[in-house]
């Protein structure tokens, strides 16, 4: 609970995605790398943006070997998932 206390990015991934996630990106340096790819595919997106945003954080992503964003971050590859975000923020998917 001190987490939360301390790192307001830690209370916005729980607001979002419940305390396990929060929990599960156990360093503030995750948590920031979370916060910013959520903000970048949520910035992309009209009305619906944070909707959208936390629909791709959970879901299967291509670019990441069909990982999601969160379960990539939590590997230590916050750098890839950056990359599918930006590239989902400018619309580079393909659907």
């Amino acid at each position: 609970m001190t987490t939360l206390a301390a790192d307001p990015n830690a209370r916005f991934l729980a607001a979002q995605f419940g305390q396990r996630i929060a929990d599960l990106l156990n360093s503030p340096g995750k948590r920031a790398l979370a916060v910013e790819a959520f903000d970048l595919v949520a910035s992309s997106y009209w009305r619906k943006g944070d909707d959208v945003a936390r629909n791709w954080m959970i879901g299967m992503c291509p670019p990441l070997g069909d990982r999601s964003p969160l379960d990539a971050i939590a590997a230590g590859d916050g750098d890839d998932v950056l990359a599918a975000a930006r590239s989902e923020a400018r619309g580079d998917h393909a659907n």
